[in-house]
């Protein structure tokens, strides 16, 4: 492709129709701003410049233009960006500058050849359209999602792309077909149910065929392409073309195992739902649904495996900074039978879905009795979740819930949470895990936005709000931390300014603005003071100094009672 092409693409597409496609936005003075999609917040710090045509994030740093804003949202090279804004733009390419974008071209190719084959497979098989109805799925839900029935046969898709002029090679490099031990070649799957698999932009990159017919007792009941230039296990979910625009409408994700479940959720109306597909979740795959909403229902079957499975998948959620709710799937059916069944209850499994920690809260209420066990099932079961909620203002919701419905105090629980390390995660953690524990954001977001936004009201002839007493209000706050903080914030306060100037048109959003920042960040340093003083408390005890252990205590109580105001007035 040329730089005229990327010179149109520009010139028809703006920053703020991009990104609005994505994220919803707010218009607030000559710019906008919404919740950035690159890192889990509640308080939007992501601005939009028409103007300068680009983009920037105080709680992470993302900044670009149209380009990168697509690049990074949809997990892709700078390439896969310029295809999927050219297509939007209605821009047409001029030509591939590389022979691995051709031979992409190829695969993607093969692929829509074989879907297309397959989908005729099925249109003349009765017996397995039958079965796929017999499971609830309509005929118009089958022909949306191009299911397809691969034949029992060993080589009768490789001779039908072979017509097409394809070369071994290439079916090989798109998993369509495999070679034998003997050198011969043959088709990948054979007598199955094919489930196209999408990328985000919905072309079919790769297939999950369930067995179907008389080898269905004795062979793996689902199989999956082999991993190709296109096709990245870790990276693909289930549906996620389809849902994303559905996940940023209804502000949550559901989670589902499979491509049964996944098709009759969006078949019930629940559009917002991906699907693993029968592979290991990842990192990765929960960053794709994380990046639109933070909220996430997990409903995965509920037997013993299922069960397993769900908790791998909570925890990585729990890391990454995600709400996480499971919905109890009662009777140890799967999502799709309990729709077909009665699409009443899925509804009521999904809006009674319960954040984890509620649950293992329950848990230990109807089958612990007595506060010293409470206790103990506390250490063991809650605190390495509590640990993995990185958000402060969550944790500290969670702490009060546990010592309020389970007696046992906040000071002991917030101890623990001290003492806890994460090297002794319980057996049933899945200890790769333990890697997201350290996930990162921007520690310095509300000090760079109070202190851009000060610096922006220095430079006006008629401040909204008062920059002496602000300034005042936030050395009150940070107090011997104020000048280490303004030195680091310097070093980036030309983008801030860049996000800051003519972004507040009203004057009640400035002072609101202010307002609500100042909260926060007096939130953030009373918990890191509390912090503190417990690991000041724990030493305490280890000396057997009552007296200091009291008086830390009572700081203690009190710095948790203006926590937990400042929670209820958030």
């Amino acid at each position: 492709m040329s730089h005229r092409d990327v010179e149109k693409i520009k010139e028809r597409l703006g920053i703020k129709e991009v990104v609005e496609s994505y994220i919803k936005l707010e218009k607030t003075g000559k710019n906008y701003r919404g919740r950035c999609p690159f890192h889990n917040e509640k308080t939007p710090s992501f601005f939009i410049s028409p103007e300068r045509d680009s983009y920037y994030c105080f709680g992470c740093g993302a900044k670009g233009d149209i380009f990168s804003f697509v690049q990074q949202f949809e997990s892709t090279d700078f390439v896969g960006s310029l295809k999927i804004l050219a297509e939007r733009a209605g821009v047409e390419i001029t030509h591939e500058s590389s022979g691995a974008e051709t031979k992409n071209k190829q695969l993607k190719k093969i692929l829509e050849e074989a879907t297309s084959h397959f989908q005729e497979n099925l249109s003349g098989n009765k017996l397995a359209l039958e079965y796929l109805k017999k499971r609830g799925l309509k005929e118009d839900t089958i022909k949306s999602w191009r299911i397809g029935f691969a034949a029992d046969s060993w080589r009768e898709l490789y001779d039908f792309l072979l017509k097409k002029g394809h070369k071994d090679s290439a079916l090989i490099d798109a998993g369509v077909v495999k070679r034998g031990e003997k050198g011969g070649l043959y088709d990948y799957f054979r007598s199955r149910v094919m489930f196209p698999i999408f990328n985000s932009s919905g072309e079919p990159v790769a297939f999950s065929g369930r067995i179907f017919g008389a080898e269905e007792s004795e062979t793996a009941k689902y199989i999956n392409s082999p991993e190709t230039e296109l096709f990245k296990k870790s990276e693909v979910l289930y549906g996620f073309d389809r849902a994303k625009s559905h996940i940023r409408k209804n502000d949550f994700s559901i989670l589902v195992e499979g491509q049964m479940d996944l098709i009759m959720c969006h078949q019930a109306g629940y559009k917002n739902a991906v699907a693993s597909s029968g592979t290991a979740l990842t990192e990765r795959q929960l960053g794709m649904i994380s990046r639109i909403s933070p909220k996430l229902v997990i409903a995965y079957d509920s037997d013993s495996a299922g069960f397993k499975a769900s908790e791998r998948a909570w925890q990585m959620a729990l890391g990454l900074g995600m709400d996480v709710k499971i919905a109890d799937l009662v009777g140890g059916k799967d999502p799709a039978d309990i729709i077909l069944a009665d699409v009443k209850k899925w509804r009521e499994a999904v809006k009674n879905s319960k954040h984890i920690i509620e649950i293992l809260i329950q848990k230990i209420e109807n089958e612990v009795k007595g506060k010293r066990e409470a206790g103990l099932e506390v250490s063991e079961k809650i605190i390495p979740y509590l640990f993995m909620i990185k958000n402060k203002i969550d944790q500290a919701h969670f702490v009060k819930a546990v010592s309020d419905r389970l007696g046992i105090r906040e000071e002991a629980i917030y101890t623990d949470l001290q003492n806890y390390k994460p090297d002794i995660i319980s057996n049933s953690t899945d200890r790769k895990n333990k890697a997201i524990l350290s996930v990162g954001k921007d520690q310095m977001a509300v000090e760079k936005r109070l202190f851009g936004l000060i610096l922006w009201q220095e430079r006006l002839p008629n401040p909204t709000i008062d920059v002496e007493s602000a300034r005042n209000e936030i050395r009150e706050i940070l107090g011997e931390e104020y000048e280490v903080i303004w030195e680091s914030v310097k070093d980036f306060i030309d983008d801030v300014l860049f996000a800051i100037e003519s972004s507040y048109g009203d004057e009640k959003i400035i002072k609101k603005e202010f307002k609500e920042l100042i909260v926060n960040l007096r939130l953030k340093y009373l918990i890191k003071k509390r912090e503190r003083l417990l690991l000041e408390l724990k030493r305490q005890e280890q000396n057997n100094n009552e007296k200091e252990s009291d008086q830390l205590l009572g700081k203690i109580n009190e710095i948790s009672k203006e926590i937990n105001a400042i929670n209820r007035e958030l």
